[in-house]
């Protein structure tokens, strides 16, 4: 049977079988750190579709490619640039920490580390001022003094 193009059936089948074994070989893994998923047909470079949205999302939030994510985990060995530590297997990667006024990124946070900024509403005098407290014992030597009164 003749095609519109006045191919054959056998030589339709003939090029896509080759079109396919073409696509086959040319497949390369995803450039995303870690990722071992194949790229879709015909592919050979960039990113597998998970990580192809996300790379969207990097770009369209915070100005960032997927290389450059990885460059930014890579720096830190993968972990939170705050606490030091790695994200479960499996679980939620690790957050894009950035100034929500200006837009820049300033590195990778877990997700508590990135809650705990954003509850200081990203105010480094905040923070200071919870870790003075944290290591105060003003609370404790009131109530020390308190009770030497009662005595």
């Amino acid at each position: 049977m003749n095609r519109k193009n006045g191919e054959t059936q056998e030589h339709y089948e003939q090029r896509k079988k080759q079109q396919r074994e073409q696509a086959r070989l040319l497949r390369t893994l995803c450039a995303a750190v870690g990722c071992e998923k194949r790229l879709r047909t015909g592919r050979t470079e960039g990113y597998c579709h998970l990580h192809n949205g996300r790379n969207h999302r990097l770009m369209t939030r915070y100005g960032i490619n997927q290389h450059q994510y990885d460059v930014l985990l890579w720096y830190n060995d993968g972990c939170c640039w705050i606490c030091g530590k790695h994200p479960k297997p499996g679980g939620l990667p690790l957050h894009v920490e950035h100034d929500h006024r200006t837009k820049r990124v300033r590195g990778l946070t877990c997700w508590q580390c990135n809650q705990a900024l954003a509850y200081a509403r990203d105010k480094p005098a905040i923070l200071r001022k919870a870790a003075d407290y944290l290591e105060s014992t003003v609370a404790q030597d009131l109530i020390a003094l308190e009770r030497m009164k009662d005595a």
